[in-house]
This record gives C-alpha cells, sequence and structure tokens, in this order.
C-alpha cells in the first residue's frame, strides 16, 4: 500500500482510467414478492388476500418477462422468527395467479398449526422456463388408463 502511495498520481490515472466498470450478466433464478407485516396475523382470511395480492404481483412480472416457472415456492415465517418454505412443482409451469392460488391455500393450510400469527409472506415462482418451453410442456398428453380400448372380437 506505501508503494501506491509514494506514485505518482498522473502515473496512476491512466491505469485507473482504462478500468472498465463490472457489468454482470446474470441469468435469472426466480422471480417472488414477499411482505413483512406491520402486524402479524392469525387470520387465514388475511393470509389469503395478501398471497393473493403476491401471487398477482409474481404473474406480473413473469408474464412481462414472457416466462413461467416449474416450482412455487411459500414462504411464510412466524411471529417467532422461524422460517418455513413449502414447495410445489408442475412439468407446465406457473404464471398466472389463478393457477397459484389453489396451490398456495394448499400449502397454507399445511401449516395451519395452532392459529400461529404470521410476521411475513412469500410467493416465489423458480425453475423459469420459456414461452416455448412451456408451450412444449403443455402438448404433453399422458395417456389415461380409463380410455376406452377398442377390442376387436
Amino acid at each position: 500500500m506505501a508503494d501506491v502511495a509514494r506514485r505518482n498520481v498522473s502515473v496512476l490515472t491512466p491505469v485507473y482510467n482504462s478500468v472498465k466498470p463490472v457489468e454482470p450478466v446474470r441469468e435469472r433464478k426466480s422471480v417472488g414478492k414477499e411482505v413483512t407485516l406491520e402486524h402479524d396475523i392469525r387470520d387465514r382470511g388475511e393470509m389469503e388476500r395478501i398471497l393473493e395480492q403476491l401471487a398477482v404481483q409474481v404473474e406480473r412480472r413473469l408474464v412481462e418477462l414472457g416466462i413461467t416457472g416449474k416450482t412455487l415456492t411459500l414462504k411464510v415465517r412466524w411471529s417467532t422468527f422461524e422460517l418455513v418454505t413449502r414447495a410445489t412443482s408442475c412439468a407446465w409451469g406457473f404464471q398466472l395467479a389463478q393457477e397459484m392460488l389453489p396451490v398456495l391455500r394448499s400449502m397454507l393450510s399445511g401449516l395451519d398449526e395452532d392459529k400461529r400469527a404470521v410476521r411475513l409472506l412469500g410467493v416465489i415462482v423458480s425453475g423459469l422456463i420459456s414461452p416455448d418451453e412451456t408451450h412444449r410442456a403443455r402438448l404433453v398428453v399422458t395417456p389415461s388408463l380409463w380410455q376406452d380400448e377398442h377390442v376387436e372380437a
């Protein structure tokens, strides 16, 4: 460090000016929204209303980016600061709030332990895929075990 301090500033200026700023190009891994509540809540209906608002905001961003995500995660922080997450995946992905809400409600009901107070709620969509990949996944048809088989007599 002392060596740098002894150098003439005019010698260091060209070196410093030639350094380019780092511009990281990172691939987006998820889209999510969370909210820390002003007051801890215990009311399940209020939690579901908040999750709906968060899901709509996540949907808006996913649509804006033109992507979907295979994994939907519910994030809950209890009033004790204990953090719990629950996630589920879907081959064709999640993009619309109306697709996310039934799954989020189900995950939330699985956590409804003695009406514990909640401090934070979050909705995250990850495992992001392009529209082309989503379209291909929706085209995959799973044969039904209950389809009529044509048997020749």
